[in-house]
């Protein structure tokens, strides 16, 4: 995805994405990411490219128990 594409993904998705939706979709489709970083206490994600930086929920969904 270039940064137009990760941008209007993230309006499409109210700025809130599932952790693995956004493995797929952003992090494995978008080279020109340079960094992210997690703000464990706001549940933020942070994406930073050359030209912009990307703020958005981070959702995390629940841990599957196993027996």
């Amino acid at each position: 995805m270039t940064d137009q594409e990760i941008k209007k993904y993230l309006d499409n998705h109210n700025w809130a994405v599932d952790a693995q939706d956004a493995f797929m979709d952003i992090f494995n489709t978008s080279p020109q990411i340079i960094d992210e970083s997690y703000d464990f206490d706001n549940h933020l994600m942070t994406i930073i490219t050359s030209d912009n930086i990307f703020k958005f929920k981070w959702l995390l969904g629940k841990p599957i128990e196993r027996k």
